[in-house]
């Protein structure tokens, strides 16, 4: 902050020298920091700061440049349709991708049905191999539809469909004498 400073002026380029829209000159009027929106991931930018009083405009500050991070990407895995009888559970090994993930990945499922899957953890280390089961229990028969998300800090959301077809049990017939 500089003493007496009503304002500022905050212009951002990329090292290239383009000009960021909204931010050539952009008035921050009585506050000492603003945030800056739209920015590339892993782009290198420059920011120049003047301080003004009144009409008084200061020296350009110091530049400084700094390069954005790298997006965090979680991959939308494909979930085949679970298929079992009614009260006979039914698993799928999913394995799940990602690259750059600044925090771990959060699990869970949601849908009207969630309640007939379930998956062997709810939160994934960021940097492990990331492997889950996801297990279907029907416990009544019918097709049943939850949804699987994915969530990272950062990153978008994922969220996968779960679909599940669940039939009566066949009957077994007995042949032969049930009285010897």
């Amino acid at each position: 902050a500089v003493a007496g400073a009503g304002s500022y002026e905050v212009s951002v380029t990329t090292s290239e020298g383009a000009a960021v829209d909204g931010y050539t000159a952009k008035n921050v009027e009585g506050e000492t920091s603003c945030q800056i929106t739209g920015l590339n991931s892993a782009t290198a930018y420059i920011f120049k700061v003047v301080a003004k009083k009144g009409e008084s405009i200061s020296l350009e500050s110091i530049s400084e440049t700094v390069t954005t991070l790298t997006t965090p990407i979680i991959n939308t895995p494909v979930i085949p349709v679970f298929e079992t009888e009614v009260s006979v559970s039914t698993e799928q090994e999913i394995t799940i991708l990602s690259s750059d993930l600044y925090s771990d990945i959060i699990v869970s499922i949601t849908g009207k049905d969630a309640d007939k899957f379930s998956t062997d953890v709810t939160i994934l280390d960021k940097s492990d191999i990331k492997q889950i089961t996801v297990t279907y229990m029907p416990d009544e028969a019918g097709e049943h539809m939850a949804t699987l998300s994915l969530t990272s800090e950062y990153a978008e959301p994922v969220n996968v469909a779960l679909n599940g077809t669940s039939l009566l049990a066949k009957p077994v017939v007995v042949v032969g004498d049930a009285l010897e």
